[in-house]
């Protein structure tokens, strides 16, 4: 179930309901109720920033408690010229759900460090973190034969 928390970038909201000619309270009564929302959404993100991960270690560390094993011994499996199929996907929930697209300069900053690179920008963040996860579950998720 999506949180009813998360918002999307609305650029035109259509309210169904009485029209003001016949409700003359209606327009304040429908922005009271978004302006509320956006005030429980803004304290809501205030909250998540000190639960999000600061470094990369500490995203890998989230990752490998969240992923299902299935997925965490796909990625251990696979080629490092084939993790960039994991952006759409993974890197999208790394970007969005750890806050390195809405401000975590934290975590971004530790990206750059962890890269080499100071001008990973936030788009490219996430490989960073893919990378990292995927070493990390090399060694501990690879299937191997055992005799």
């Amino acid at each position: 179930m999506m949180p009813l928390t998360k918002f999307y970038h609305i650029k035109i909201l259509n309210v169904a309901g009485p029209r003001a000619s016949k409700d003359p309270a209606i327009y304040n009564d429908v922005f009271k109720i978004l302006d509320m929302a956006y005030k429980i959404h803004k304290v809501d993100q205030i909250r998540n920033l000190e639960k999000l991960p600061k470094t990369v270690i500490e995203a890998v560390e989230r990752l490998i408690v969240d992923l299902p094993l299935k997925d965490k011994t796909t990625i251990a499996k696979m080629a490092e010229k084939d993790l960039m199929t994991l952006q759409i996907t993974l890197g999208s929930y790394i970007g969005s759900e750890f806050g390195i697209w809405t401000g975590n300069a934290e975590l971004s900053g530790s990206c750059k460090r962890a890269s080499g690179d100071v001008h990973v920008d936030p788009g490219h963040a996430p490989t960073v973190i893919i990378e990292e996860l995927w070493k990390q579950l090399r060694g501990s998720h690879r299937l191997r034969v055992v005799k």
